[in-house]
């Protein structure tokens, strides 16, 4: 069973993709995955590795997933969870039996944005609202791409075991 796991910033992906790690499970944070995601200059195509653009923008950057790697990380288990986000992830939907998107209310992303150890839109106001806004989008989306919605707010143990449930349902 291939699990995608997918939310904005803030939503719970790391956290959550530790948790099942933790249980000695094939999960996996797509941020961290080696060489599997990078920024993209999206004027030229150029693959910047995980070297955050020092003139940043969402007009000029995304955030990627190599197709490649993607491909020997679902080959490389029976049951694999993923839990990422990527600008191009739709492009790897049909690759996952389950989708889910955690879903976060909007006052509790913006709290964990602002208050997240590592720096990716912890002090940049807009770009918190941009993502809080994807998020909802994604959300509203979820039936179009056959993906079910999971309370991110939940403690991370009981999180856990409802993906869990899914690996054999």
């Amino acid at each position: 069973m291939k699990i995608l796991v997918t939310g904005r910033a803030g939503s719970g992906k790391t956290t959550l993709a530790a948790e099942l790690a933790s249980r000695d499970l094939a999960a996996y944070d797509g941020d961290t995955y080696p060489n599997l995601a990078y920024w993209r200059n999206l004027a030229t195509g150029q693959n910047l590795a995980k070297n955050f653009p020092v003139d940043y923008s969402v007009e000029k950057y995304g955030w990627y997933w190599d197709p490649a790697v993607m491909g020997r990380l679902l080959s490389s288990a029976a049951d694999v969870i993923l839990c990422g986000s990527a600008d191009n992830m739709a492009d790897f939907y049909p690759a996952f039996d389950k989708r889910f998107i955690l879903n976060v209310e909007p006052w509790e992303q913006l709290h964990r944005l602002q208050n997240r150890e590592h720096g990716y839109a912890k002090d940049d106001p807009e770009l918190q609202r941009k993502i809080v806004e994807e998020q909802a989008q994604l959300v509203a989306n979820a039936s179009q791409i056959g993906a079910t919605l999971l309370n991110a707010q939940l403690p991370i143990d009981a999180l856990a075991d409802k993906i869990i449930e899914q690996l054999h349902a």
